[in-house]
């Protein structure tokens, strides 16, 4: 058997049950327990809990309660313990539900509903176990009139009640708002800014730009024989790095990379990439290398 707390507005929140498997009328609930905790500097208080009642003319879950049910009630009122106010709710020897009723399993049905009055702020009320209700008989508790004592747990996360300014990782108070700085995980991404609200925050950036390639070219033209030297200098964000290609199978991850004693098969066309890891820019340029002559000329006398 779970529990859970529900905000339905109007100052109001609803306790609600979940059996793990279905209820019939014969499966009355004899003795429930439940504490909810708050912070004592939020203020509030908690009112009567309202036991949904089943109404003959509207059989109907979530409206189905034994009229016969006894009443919840909280003898000890409010209780102050280490920063925290703390309310605990008992329902004992309740009856039976009806004929009528039906309570699905696996689904949740309302228990009771209460008030919420004097919050100063925001005030965050939330089903608890915690060292204080374990130390004073205070935990979950449910038992049924025909299995017994049952297990369960507390689900759900807190209700807010009052004027609750809450960022959009539902965080009261947070500083994850829209325009705020977040890390959208993409190296490639600069000035990450939240950009939506609860529950979807969304997080983007302005993409890195791409380096510019100021200045590239070679020592072109030459003969053959001499060393063609290559160059390229580029400015932009982030570290740069250089790849070449080029006739006859040249390759180099160098800046500024050479070929010694050229042939003619290194002229054509070279391009040099110059990227920073996110985006890149590339130019390419024609070298031309001149074959030297294999004639020779005799001079007679």
């Amino acid at each position: 058997m779970d529990i859970q707390l529900v905000d339905v507005g109007n100052n109001t929140i609803e306790v609600q049950l979940r059996p793990d498997a279905d209820w019939d009328f014969q499966d009355g609930i004899t003795n429930v327990t439940f504490t909810i905790r708050w912070l004592a500097s939020e203020g509030g208080a908690l009112g009567f809990a309202d036991q949904v009642t089943w109404d003959p003319n509207f059989p109907v879950p979530p409206f189905c309660m034994s009229t016969g049910a006894a009443c919840i009630e909280s003898p000890d009122g409010e209780l102050d313990d280490n920063g925290f106010r703390y309310q605990t709710y008992n329902t004992i020897s309740g009856a039976a539900f009806p004929p009528q009723c039906f309570f699905a399993g696996n689904q949740w049905h309302t228990y009771a509903r209460i008030p919420i009055s004097g919050v100063t702020g925001c005030a965050s009320f939330e089903i608890v176990n915690d060292g204080f209700t374990g130390a004073n008989n205070k935990d979950f508790f449910v038992s049924l009139g025909v299995v017994g004592e049952v297990t369960g747990s507390i689900l759900g996360g807190p209700v807010l009640n009052g004027t609750c300014s809450v960022d959009c990782e539902g965080t009261v108070g947070g500083t994850a708002l829209p325009g705020t700085p977040c890390d959208d995980g993409n190296d490639c991404t600069v000035d990450d800014v939240y950009t939506g609200t609860a529950p979807n925050c969304g997080c983007s950036g302005t993409p890195v730009a791409a380096p510019t390639l100021d200045d590239f070219g070679s020592n072109a033209p030459i003969c053959a024989g001499a060393t063609l030297s290559l160059n390229a200098s580029a400015s932009g964000p982030g570290s740069i790095t250089y790849s070449w290609t080029g006739p006859n199978g040249f390759s180099s991850n160098a800046q500024n990379p050479s070929i010694l004693n050229a042939t003619a098969a290194a002229s054509g066309d070279y391009t040099v990439v110059a990227s920073n890891g996110c985006d890149s820019d590339s130019e390419t340029f024609s070298v031309t290398v001149t074959a030297t002559s294999s004639n020779t000329t005799t001079i007679s006398e």
